[in-house]
C-alpha cells in the first residue's frame, strides 16, 4: 500500500478512505499529499464532534479533507463525482465554501476528477499557488 507524507497522523496511521487504491476518493487523497504547498492533511470525519463543518440551511457541511498550507492558511477540500457536481446540493456546498473562503482568507477547492483537461492534483496546485 502506498504511504502518505504529509497526513497529520503519520503515514502508518493514515486511515482507509474509500477502501480502494483506484478509488477516486483515494486519489484525491493522493493528490493532495503531493502537493509541496501542504505542510499537513487528514480526512475530515462527517459528524465527528471535533470535524470542521461549514453552515448549511438545515444541515452542516461537513468537506472530505482539510489541509495545513506551508503558509499558515487552511486548505478545505471537497471531492465531487462527476454524477454529482450540478446537483443542487453540490452547488450549495461551493457556493457556502467560496464564500467562507473568501471571508477568511482560506482556500477552498470542489474538486472533480478532471475539469476542463486538468486533473485533481493540476486543480489542486492551481488553487493554493
Amino acid at each position: 500500500m502506498a504511504q502518505t507524507k504529509r497526513h497529520l497522523l503519520g503515514a502508518d496511521r493514515a486511515p482507509l478512505l474509500d477502501g480502494d487504491l483506484n478509488g477516486q476518493e483515494f486519489q484525491c487523497a493522493w493528490s493532495l499529499d503531493s502537493l509541496d504547498e501542504v505542510d499537513v492533511w487528514v480526512r475530515n470525519v462527517a459528524r465527528h464532534p471535533d470535524s470542521f463543518w461549514l453552515p448549511r440551511v438545515g444541515a452542516r457541511f461537513y468537506p472530505d479533507f482539510i489541509a495545513r498550507l506551508t503558509d499558515g492558511r487552511i486548505f478545505v477540500v471537497e471531492f465531487k463525482g462527476e454524477h454529482l457536481v450540478g446537483a443542487p446540493e453540490a452547488r450549495e456546498k461551493d457556493r457556502i465554501g467560496r464564500l467562507w473562503a473568501r471571508t477568511t482568507g482560506n482556500v477552498f477547492l470542489m474538486v472533480r476528477q478532471v475539469t476542463h483537461g486538468v486533473d485533481a492534483e493540476g486543480q489542486m496546485r492551481g488553487s493554493v499557488s
